[in-house]
């Protein structure tokens, strides 16, 4: 404990983080199950420290789950966009993104965004998507706006991502 008279003399050390170290630990938590791909997204070179885009990348390439996702918030939400900005920088000729695609494409959404993300990413990837749009028309509030799951008040971020699925799908959802 901390003596009367000693506050003064409280030192604190701080560690100087990087803001990739910051945001990926984010994705990463050390109770994440990793695995090592045979074609990572990034081979480790001598320098990679020094270029934000490669150290992040390979970041993720050591913090990959062994189903594919990342994170442990928002995972599937975050998988999504991660496999699009991987497609992106053109960094699909490795088993990393396979394996996170095949995430996005196989693990059944928890929520109406979830829905809403998968269905966007099923039109990126050119699979079929009808079935999620069906259903989320269904789950539209009367306010016109959509909640994170059913019986749930709309929310500006739920809402936007099902609009963008529709928009994704060239499908009009107003009256």
């Amino acid at each position: 404990g901390v003596e009367k008279g000693d506050q003064d003399n409280i030192q604190f050390k701080v560690k100087k983080v990087s803001w990739a170290e910051r945001l990926l630990w984010l994705i990463a938590t050390p109770a994440n199950a990793y695995y090592q791909p045979t074609t990572p997204l990034i081979q480790y070179y001598d320098g990679i420290e020094k270029n934000p885009i490669d150290n992040a990348l390979y970041y993720l390439a050591q913090t990959q789950k062994e189903d594919g996702s990342w994170g442990a918030y928002s995972q599937y939400e975050l998988t999504a966009q991660l496999t699009f900005i991987l497609s992106q920088y053109n960094k699909t000729s490795n088993d990393q993104y396979t394996l996170a695609v095949n995430y996005v494409k196989n693990t059944a959404p928890k929520n109406t965004r979830e829905k809403a993300v998968k269905a966007w990413a099923l039109i990126w990837l050119g699979e079929p998507y009808q079935s999620l749009l069906d259903d989320l028309l269904t789950r539209q509030n009367s306010d016109g706006g959509y909640g994170i799951d059913d019986n749930y008040a709309s929310d500006v971020e739920t809402t936007l991502a099902v609009l963008a699925a529709f928009w994704k799908a060239n499908v009009t959802v107003l009256p």
